[in-house]
């Protein structure tokens, strides 16, 4: 059972469908693909949205899984 870190999106391209997000504690960005957003539909973050995530580690480093949208954004 993984603890939720909460943080910011930083970078989203909705077209290749990967970003980065930074944690509110802790060094760097981490990488995340659409997938890993917990939401039905399509899966959209904007830069700055705030979200929570589970930080699990892979080959090429730290990974953000389960993303919770923590704000809707609807100016697009």
């Amino acid at each position: 059972n993984m603890d939720l870190v909460s943080g910011k999106v930083s970078f989203f391209n909705d077209i290749v469908g990967t970003g980065y997000i930074r944690p509110d504690q802790g060094p760097g960005i981490i990488k995340f693909t659409y997938k890993n957003i917990s939401r039905s539909g399509y899966r959209l973050l904007c830069e700055g949205q705030r979200v929570m995530f589970e930080l699990q580690s892979s080959p090429h480093g730290p990974v953000a899984e389960n993303i919770i949208p923590l704000e809707i954004y609807t100016d697009r």
